[in-house]
């Protein structure tokens, strides 16, 4: 089965930016992955077999790399990248 799952890093450190940028990095590396980066979160898409391993995998090291952080996560299925037409609820 497909996922989305979206995730946000909030580093409990200075130097956030590095580490959001080096997680993003690393979730990239998967070839089987779509990655699809937001101002505040970022969208791992694909079979979950591929999805949670890597996402295990990345944020252990990231917490074995740089210390204490918080990860926040979503869980859908399905590929959620699809566009919804939202017109007809805007104003």
């Amino acid at each position: 089965m497909i996922f989305t799952v979206e995730i946000s890093c909030y580093p409990l450190s200075e130097n956030y930016l590095e580490i959001v940028d080096s997680f993003i990095v690393a979730m990239n590396q998967y070839p089987d992955l779509k990655v699809v980066t937001h101002h505040s979160s970022t969208l791992v898409i694909g079979p979950s077999s591929s999805v949670f391993p890597a996402l295990e995998k990345e944020i252990q090291n990231s917490f074995e790399t740089y210390g204490k952080a918080s990860f926040v996560m979503k869980v859908l299925g399905g590929d959620l990248t699809q566009s919804v037409d939202i017109s007809p609820y805007a104003q």
